[in-house]
């Protein structure tokens, strides 16, 4: 017995792969045919989908022209398309997607600087938490943190790249892009980034340290406060946690 989700099935698949069969015995023979019918569908949902896509990476598109995009998100969005009635989640895979696209094997950085790109959306979207605020008798001394009372926020993203991904991602973000500046491709040099959402909800990018770095995974990964600065940073970043928390960076997870 057909079942509408049968039907939902059959309708997916005619969608994402072009073959009409199994859609055609639930659609009527009457006026159009299924595949035309069918093809309608398929095409706002590309379009759809292609634009959700170019809204997420704009910086990419830039980077590989409008018409290596469109088909890259093209062949993206039928091998992966949405799990959810909703689009945030859609395109989290398009960056390991790019390093296997052919095309595109000058630009070794496109797949990072997607990454970056995907972190950015991602932080906008994540949960809400309340931002830890600076306390004067905190100040200067990380060993002065109380243990354990501060976390990352949940919209703080980690990234590290061999490449200069984030001056790429800054270059393009001008309305004027007749002069870029010329960016140096240092070899044996990684950057460490962290990407997070401030209080006034705009979306911030910067350049850390591998110590301060170091920092933060062991921040991410649960570890308290005291004892990951203690081991992590030097004496010369005692101030780095107060910076963190005038980003915004990190929210208060205990008395």
């Amino acid at each position: 017995m057909n079942t509408l989700r049968d039907w939902q099935a059959a309708f997916a698949h005619a969608l994402q792969h072009g073959e009409t069969c199994e859609a055609e015995n639930w659609i009527d023979p009457e006026g159009l045919s299924a595949k035309q019918r069918l093809g309608i569908y398929r095409h706002q949902t590309g379009f759809t989908l292609i634009a959700a896509l170019r809204a997420l990476y704009p910086v990419v598109e830039k980077l590989v022209g409008p018409e290596y995009f469109h088909q890259a998100a093209s062949f993206y969005w039928r091998r992966y398309p949405p799990k959810a009635a909703h689009l945030h989640g859609f395109g989290d895979r398009f960056a390991d997607f790019l390093q296997e696209a052919p095309g595109a094997e000058d630009l070794c950085y496109l797949p990072d600087v997607a990454r970056l790109e995907w972190h950015c959306h991602s932080a906008y979207h994540s949960a809400d938490a309340s931002c830890a605020t600076p306390q004067a008798e905190y100040s200067g001394k990380s060993q002065n943190y109380p243990a354990g009372r501060f976390g990352l926020h949940p919209s703080v993203r980690l990234l590290v790249s061999p490449y200069p991904i984030l001056q790429i991602w800054e270059a393009h973000q001008r309305e004027n892009e007749d002069d870029l500046p010329l960016i140096a491709m240092e070899q044996n040099r990684k950057h460490y980034l962290m990407i997070w959402r401030d209080p006034s909800w705009q979306i911030c990018v910067s350049c850390f340290s591998g110590a301060q770095f170091a920092l933060l995974e062991a921040l991410q990964k649960g570890k308290k406060l005291t004892g990951a600065a203690d081991d992590r940073l030097s004496t010369e970043d005692t101030d780095f946690i107060d910076h963190l928390i005038t980003f915004g960076a990190l929210h208060e997870t205990a008395s």
